[in-house]
């Protein structure tokens, strides 16, 4: 019996661990599938999260391509709007500069974009504005103005605070000196003491105030003007125009046309009446003294001939002489050689109270060799007259000023349009006269075309003659060179895309002088 009950508890027990050998493989298994599962949904989740990213990664960069398009869009909906606008005059009111429609917000697959058109003409040219005017720029001081000069001057020579290739080259990553013309407009921000603040305009609410924009929108390097008139022909050269194109396009008299022809070249309208006024004086003068020289030669001969008859022969001969070339001479000398005249004839009756028949003789081979030479010299003034002619007044000259040219390029550069020429360009172009460029503002949004020509400008208030020749040659009405900024948006990732460009439209039906790609 007990050996019977031993045979069972060993069974019992053997069974007992083979349940328990069960069971603990069993509790093994579930671990490791456990550990499978959590391996392989970690597995899934970072092959989602990767197939997510790479997606959101191609988005975006599909994204990015939509967007450089759209804004490319942009810059090509500008050039085709400066391309078809009217070239009379340039506004703020052409369709370039007012166009919601074409220029804003405007949807394009999947994108929007906006495009801003500056005109360059609006700003002072970096390269060419007296340093008295750029001296009126918000914030300009005289060690900036005198280092702003130095960067663009060709010589090596330093002004009082300035900045010479011996200062740039001593900073950390030290650089030349321009020493010459700026080629972009943001090449100032690399010259001494010129900061972003100066050149974007303040970066705190603090720091700004309404009529600081930041030199870059008062500055630039590019602009130029096409050079025809308002009716969109061909301005004339006055250098190389011909006297019948003085007189039929231009409307000069015949005298003003020669008085140009005997005077050019010219290189500003100012000089068209006062730059050569010197030179007329001066060929006055020259005839004049001529006159007298030739006048004194025929005493000179007179007195030459007598010497071996009869002094009363020669004093009578030296007078009618004198007599004869008198009123010639005074229609061509003026005053100063009637005087000369006057004395000459005052000694020729003091000579002829004597008389003398052997000289008489004598004296008669000698008055006609006087009259022959008086004649000539008579021929001779008179031509100098025609050719002299009369200079043109300053009214002629501004009534024509739209239609006169000193070169025959398609493009100029330099002037500011006063047509688009903010409040702080007109100020500084005034240097510092503020009422007068508040005035030019008024006067021109009053008009429907703005300043149709320069002659208008006589029209605004408190621009007296003397100011509209300060600034007749710096200035026009009408561009060639304007900047566009084109940005735009994704709607499905809201990312930007931004262009620069700076064409210049009367070139090759449109060149792009500057391009420049901008992703935040």
């Amino acid at each position: 019996m007990s050996l019977k009950l031993q045979k069972q508890n060993q069974k019992g027990a053997k069974l007992l661990f083979s349940k328990q050998r069960t069971t603990r493989k069993t509790g093994s298994a579930l671990v490791i599938v456990l550990w499978l599962v959590m391996l392989m949904t970690t597995v899934a989740v970072v092959t989602a999260k990767m197939a997510i990213l790479e997606s959101r990664i191609s988005q975006i960069a599909s994204e990015r391509i939509r967007c450089r398009w759209a804004a490319r869009a942009g810059v090509e909906t500008a050039w085709a709007l400066l391309l078809a606008d009217d070239r009379a005059s340039d506004t703020k009111l052409d369709n370039w500069s007012q166009n919601d429609a074409e220029l804003v917000d405007v949807p394009l697959y999947g994108c929007q974009f906006t495009v801003k058109v500056t005109d360059e003409s609006s700003k002072l040219n970096i390269n060419t504005v007296p340093e008295t005017q750029l001296a009126y720029l918000p914030d300009m001081t005289e060690d900036i103005l005198n280092s702003i000069l130095d960067w663009r001057d060709t010589d090596d020579e330093t002004r009082p605070n300035g900045a010479e290739a011996g200062y740039y080259l001593t900073l950390p990553n030290g650089y030349y000196c321009r020493n010459g013309s700026l080629v972009t407009i943001r090449e100032l921000l690399r010259v001494k003491g010129v900061t972003a603040d100066f050149f974007y305009g303040p970066s705190t609410p603090e720091e700004a105030w309404s009529e600081n924009e930041g030199w870059v929108h008062y500055l630039t390097c590019h602009s130029a003007q096409p050079n025809i008139d308002s009716q969109q022909n061909p301005k004339v050269n006055i250098n190389q125009a011909q006297q019948d194109e003085l007189i039929n396009t231009l409307s000069f008299s015949r005298s003003e046309a020669q008085w140009i022809l005997s005077n050019r070249p010219f290189q500003t309208l100012v000089s068209l009446t006062e730059g050569t006024a010197a030179s007329s004086s001066s060929s006055a003068s020259a005839q004049t003294s001529t006159t007298r020289t030739t006048t004194t030669s025929a005493s000179r001969s007179g007195s030459t001939g007598s010497s071996g008859s009869s002094s009363t022969g020669q004093s009578r001969s030296a007078g009618q002489s004198g007599a004869s070339r008198s009123p010639q001479t005074q229609g061509v000398s003026g005053g100063t050689s009637s005087s000369s005249n006057r004395q000459t004839g005052t000694a020729a009756g003091s000579g002829s109270q004597t008389q003398s028949s052997a000289g008489q003789s004598a004296a008669a081979g000698t008055s006609r060799s006087s009259s022959q030479s008086s004649t000539t010299t008579t021929g001779q003034t008179r031509s100098s007259s025609q050719q002299a002619g009369t200079p043109p007044s300053w009214q002629s000259v501004l009534s024509k000023a739209d239609q006169i040219a000193f070169s025959s390029e398609t493009v100029l550069p330099g002037k500011v349009n006063v047509n688009t020429a903010p409040l702080m360009v007109l100020y500084a172009l005034l240097e510092g006269q503020r009422q007068l460029a508040e005035n030019i503002l008024a006067h021109r949004e009053g008009r429907s075309v703005g300043f149709a020509t320069l002659e208008d400008l006589s029209q605004v208030e408190g621009i007296t003659e003397t100011i509209l020749k300060q600034i007749i040659d710096q200035v026009d009405v009408r561009s060639s060179v304007f900047s566009i900024s084109s940005k735009a948006v994704s709607d499905a990732t809201g990312q930007t895309y931004t262009l620069e460009a700076i064409l210049n439209r009367d070139e090759q039906n449109g060149r792009f002088l500057y391009w420049r790609e901008q992703q935040p």
